[in-house]
């Protein structure tokens, strides 16, 4: 972003606090959190893009997720392919839950 982005508060039709960054991208995910989350993690969610696109000077859309974090990019290159293998081999032989049995055993009539 060329400017620091602006936290604004404000109310929906129905009473519920409301948060505008003045950037198109942040404000429809912000809308978006509002639908799924409390209260209190909208307003830390509204906080933290305003606080880290304030210290990143780059404009949302252009944010790919290859610049989020250097250290994550670590730990998945640090797995060894032993520990891969293991790890796909674990998924690969987990036992995926039969839906129609799980509903047996949870509604059984006694």
């Amino acid at each position: 972003m060329t400017t620091t982005p602006t936290l604004v508060r404000f109310s929906s039709p129905s009473g519920e606090d409301r948060y505008s960054l003045g950037h198109p991208l942040l404000d429809r995910y912000l809308e978006f959190v509002a639908g799924r989350a409390r209260p209190n993690t909208l307003r830390a969610a509204a906080f933290d893009l305003k606080t880290f696109f304030s210290v990143i000077d780059k404009d949302p859309a252009d944010f790919a997720a290859d610049h989020s974090s250097p250290s994550i990019r670590r730990k998945k290159r640090s797995i060894s392919s032993d520990e891969s293998e293991s790890l796909e081999r674990a998924t690969r032989l987990a036992p995926t839950p039969n839906v129609s049995a799980r509903l047996n055993t949870q509604f059984a009539v006694q």
